[in-house]
């Protein structure tokens, strides 16, 4: 499992609007973070309760913040089961692409 630090990393030198899928243990729904110019959304993905999404400043402010079904990434990091990048498979090739170092120099 990455820490909030190395994803910050990843989430960061990544470009355009990459989606970063998040599974907790102890929850059923999957979530995704997207990555947009003026801040990230937080949502939970399919349609059956919809999906809550909301915008935040920053990723920071995401990282601290209270969100849908009362998930808060600060308290919850070590509840996640998968963190990994829409499109990619891995945070390898994800940061192979997008030339980011995978551990820090």
């Amino acid at each position: 499992m990455i820490t909030y630090e190395e994803f910050k990393r990843y989430y960061d030198g990544g470009d355009y609007e990459p989606e970063f899928y998040v599974v907790f243990e102890d929850r059923q729904a999957e979530y995704m973070i997207i990555k947009y110019a003026d801040g990230p959304t937080f949502q939970r993905c399919g349609t059956v309760d919809g999906s809550g999404e909301y915008k935040y400043p920053s990723l920071d402010a995401l990282y601290g913040a209270d969100t849908i079904d009362g998930i808060n990434l600060k308290r919850d990091w070590d509840k996640i089961e998968e963190i990994y990048p829409n499109g990619y498979g891995t945070f390898e090739e994800y940061c192979s692409y997008w030339k980011i170092p995978i551990r820090e120099e």
